[in-house]
């Protein structure tokens, strides 16, 4: 017998240090629920007895108890609706482990249910929303309404429709300049390095102090070769290191931004500018003047948030069951997503990485990405 599992040894004992013994008998042969003092951990036990409550009345009234399926068919439904399939033995064990393990792999690449990112209020309206675009979709569409925006220098004004589709060119663009500017590299004057034939620069060298923006391959092998630089070695080094190399990914799709943004009469500069003389203004229920476009969009996202609570889910957990049939659970409003493998070596050697036993390789991945991060739940 374990500690807890016999009464103690006197009756002082017992209520000096309580066990599971003690705990249970306490409860009488029948508990009267009045005479308990239920504490905050003691939710589960309260959500359990109404479902089973619940139950109870339902069997009263000749209907099922929540969670119970009387359809038929090859799969078996479950309370969470996933489904158990039913595999036929093979004729020898060896045949049968390896009917499983082919089984197992195809379920992998299964459908899973999609849980909404975000759970938005405003006055008396409660609203899910699936992903980060939704969002921010919705935050400009609130933002922007009744607003016209307007370039100081030409006169141009921008409202409604065409107001939203620049907005949401200046989304792409803020996420990209994240990418750039985690390298602590300052965004105006990197976007001043632009120009319609080249486009930006795809490499950043930090040397001795100095910072040098190249443009392609070529220009950046002369550099190294010039300077005697090994680059392999430089790339390894941390932006808080005295020498710095990186290749920005971003810089082509910024630098297809940017002819988007030309058509609409502003450019990548504009976005981030050097100074802070007003160009732009925002007119709507107040009159807002703006040195560059990311303060614009800023604004009007933070207009979008206003009079709205916004509840970030980071897992399951944080839902409430109604929430979760509403949401995930319920086959007739759920999302499915199908996930694949395409790559077994490269996904068993990422789970090795951050879920194996050797701690130097993952905290050399986490030093390398850590930068790379665009939501950080903690």
């Amino acid at each position: 017998m374990l500690p807890g599992q016999l009464a103690a040894d006197s009756h002082e004992a017992g209520q000096r240090r309580p066990g599971d013994f003690e705990a249970q008998v306490s409860q009488r042969p029948i508990a009267v629920h009045g005479l308990e003092h239920l504490g905050a951990t003691d939710r589960g036990v309260t959500m359990f007895r109404n479902q089973i409550r619940r139950g109870i009345r339902a069997v009263s009234a000749g209907e099922d108890p929540a969670g119970i399926f009387r359809d038929g068919g090859a799969a078996i439904p479950t309370y969470c609706n996933d489904t158990v399939v039913r595999v036929p033995p093979a004729r020898t064990p060896e045949r049968d482990r390896k009917l499983l393990r082919a089984t197992g792999r195809k379920l992998a690449e299964g459908y899973i249910a999609q849980p909404p990112l975000y759970k938005i209020k405003r006055g008396k309206r409660e609203e899910y929303v699936e992903t980060e675009d939704d969002m921010a979709n919705m935050l400009l569409e609130l933002g922007a309404e009744g607003q016209e925006l307007v370039q100081v220098k030409t006169k141009k004004t921008f409202k409604e429709k065409t107001l939203l589709e620049l907005l949401r060119l200046l989304v792409e663009l803020e996420s990209l300049s994240r990418g750039i500017s985690r390298h602590r590299i300052d965004l105006a004057k990197y976007f001043q390095f632009y120009t319609g034939r080249k486009g930006l620069p795809l490499y950043y060298i930090r040397t001795d102090g100095e910072e040098h923006f190249l443009y392609d391959d070529e220009e950046l092998a002369k550099f190294a070769k010039k300077n005697d630089l090994d680059l392999e070695e430089l790339e390894k080094a941390s932006v808080s290191a005295k020498a710095q190399y990186v290749e920005l990914f971003e810089a082509s799709e910024i630098a297809g931004l940017s002819k988007k943004l030309e058509k609409f009469g502003v450019s990548l500069e504009e976005y981030y500018p050097q100074d802070s003389k007003p160009a732009f203004k925002l007119v709507g229920e107040k009159t807002q003047a703006f040195a560059g476009l990311r303060d614009v969009l800023l604004a009007i996202q933070e207009e979008g948030r206003r009079g709205m609570t916004i509840q970030r889910y980071k897992g399951l957990g944080e839902m409430n069951p109604t929430q979760l049939w509403e949401t995930t659970m319920d086959p007739a409003k759920r999302t499915i997503l199908k996930v694949t493998q395409e790559d077994a070596v490269e996904a068993e050697q990422m789970f090795t990485t951050l879920m194996g036993e050797e701690v130097e390789p993952r905290k050399q991945f986490l030093e390398e990405h850590a930068l790379e991060v665009k939501n950080l739940d903690v």
